[in-house]
C-alpha cells in the first residue's frame, strides 16, 4: 500500500480533530485543525499527529492575521515583525522534504492544501522581481509575492524528487479548491464583488465582476465573470496540471471536462483499486494516457453557490439557479466565455430538461445547491 501523507492548511470542512483526519485515512498529518487560525501565516502552534507543536516566535493567537484592505494604518499593521518570527508556508516547505526524504523508497501519497495565495494578504517580503515594478502598488507586490512564494514551493518540491532520484516515478498533480477571488482592493484602483470602479452595484445575477470594470490588474479569471461564492464561471473554473514522466506528454493540452472529486477514481484507476459504491467521480486516467477512446465523461457537474446551485452539460449549456428570484438562466458557454448571453426564454424544453436534473442532485429543493443550505437567500414572500 501507500504511506499517506497531509501537510497545510485543513483536509474537509472547518474544524477537524486528529481522529478523524486518521479515520479519513492520513498516516502523518502536520497543519492546522481549524478554518479560522489559518487565514493568518504565523502560527503560534501547529499539530503533528495529534500533538501541539509550538512555533516559537510566533505570539499572535490569531496567527497575525491582517485586515482584508488597504490604506497607511493597514500597511503597517503587515509590516510590523512583532511576534511574526517564522512563516508557515516556510514551515509546510520543510514538512514537505522531510516526509519525502523519509518515504523516498517506498509508495506514498502526499496532499499539501498550501493557505497561499488565500488573503488576507501576509507575506514576509517583496519578492526581489518585484521590488522595482513601476506597474503594480505596494499592496499588488505583497499579493504577486504570495504567488510567487506558492511557485517556489512548487520548485522546492520538484528539486527534491529529482534530488532524490525519484522524480521520473513520481506524479505531481497542482490544482486549486475555487476560481479567482480579489484580495488586493484599493479605494479607485480595484475593486470586488459589490461594485465596479464607476461605482455601479453588482448582484451576481445580471451585473458581476469583470476584471475590465473592476480593475483586477493580474485579471485572474482569465476574462471570464464573477468571484469565489458565485456561480460564474470566473468563480468556478480552476487550474489543472499533472505532471508524470513517461505517462504524460509535456506540455499537452486537453479540453475534458473534470470536477475535483474526479481525481480519486483516477488515481484508484491508475493503481488498480476498486473504487467505493456510491461515488460520483470519473476517472481521466484515459485523458492523461491520450487513451481519448476509453475517456468516460460526466453527463452533467452540478455545484453550490451562495446564490444557487448551477449546471454544465457535457455539450457546454450552463443552467443556472438563482434562489433570490426563484429564476434560471441559460447559457452556451462554448459560444459565451463571458456568459453575457442569458438563452433561457428561447430554450425553454433545455431548460425544463437541465432543471429537473437539478432539482433531482438537489434532493427536491433548489436552496440545497449552496454551500450552506441553512443560509439560503430565498425568495421573497411577500
Amino acid at each position: 500500500g501507500y504511506t499517506t501523507g497531509q501537510i497545510g492548511k485543513l483536509e474537509w470542512g472547518f474544524a477537524t480533530t486528529a481522529e478523524r483526519i486518521r479515520r479519513h485515512g492520513w498516516q502523518y498529518h502536520y497543519g492546522y485543525y481549524d478554518h479560522q487560525r489559518c487565514h493568518g501565516f504565523y502560527p503560534p502552534f501547529l499539530f503533528e499527529n495529534g500533538q501541539l507543536i509550538n512555533i516559537h516566535g510566533n505570539t499572535h493567537a490569531d496567527c497575525g492575521k491582517h485586515p482584508n484592505s488597504e490604506s497607511a494604518e493597514n500597511m503597517e499593521i503587515r509590516r510590523n515583525r512583532q511576534g511574526k518570527a517564522v512563516y508557515s508556508q516556510d514551515i509546510f516547505n520543510d514538512k514537505i522534504i522531510e516526509f519525502l526524504r523519509t518515504h523516498r523508497d517506498e509508495p506514498f501519497f502526499l496532499y499539501h492544501p498550501s493557505q497561499l495565495p488565500h488573503g488576507p494578504i501576509s507575506i514576509p517580503e517583496i519578492h526581489p522581481a518585484l521590488k522595482q515594478s513601476s506597474e503594480l502598488t505596494p499592496f499588488e507586490k505583497e499579493y504577486a509575492s504570495m504567488i510567487l512564494k506558492l511557485d517556489e514551493t512548487v520548485g522546492i518540491i520538484l528539486d527534491e524528487l529529482e534530488r532524490l532520484g525519484i522524480d521520473d516515478r513520481t506524479m505531481i498533480v497542482f490544482s486549486s479548491d475555487n476560481g479567482h477571488e480579489v484580495y488586493y482592493r484599493q479605494e479607485g484602483r480595484t475593486t470586488g464583488r459589490q461594485a465596479d470602479l464607476e461605482g455601479n452595484q453588482l448582484d451576481d445575477i445580471t451585473t458581476k465582476f469583470y476584471s475590465e470594470t473592476c480593475g483586477d490588474v493580474f485579471n485572474g479569471n482569465d476574462g471570464m465573470g464573477g468571484l469565489k461564492f458565485s456561480s460564474w464561471e470566473g468563480g468556478t473554473r480552476i487550474p489543472y496540471m499533472v505532471r508524470f514522466p513517461g505517462k504524460v506528454t509535456p506540455g499537452s493540452l486537453s479540453d475534458h471536462t473534470l470536477t475535483n472529486y474526479d481525481l480519486m477514481p483516477t488515481l484508484a484507476d491508475f493503481i488498480g483499486t476498486e473504487m467505493p459504491e456510491d461515488k460520483d467521480g470519473v476517472s481521466f486516467l484515459p485523458t492523461l494516457l491520450e487513451r481519448h477512446e476509453d475517456q468516460q465523461h460526466h453527463e452533467w457537474i452540478i455545484y453550490a453557490s451562495r446564490l444557487g446551485p448551477a449546471l454544465v452539460t457535457a455539450e457546454g449549456w450552463k443552467l443556472r439557479y438563482i434562489n433570490r428570484t426563484d429564476s434560471f438562466q441559460l447559457y452556451h458557454l462554448p459560444n459565451d466565455y463571458r456568459e453575457e448571453n442569458d438563452l433561457s426564454t428561447d430554450h425553454p424544453d433545455l431548460v425544463t430538461r437541465l432543471s429537473g436534473w437539478m432539482l433531482n442532485a438537489c434532493d427536491g429543493d433548489y436552496q440545497n445547491g449552496t454551500p450552506g443550505a441553512h443560509l439560503a437567500e430565498y425568495p421573497n414572500q411577500e
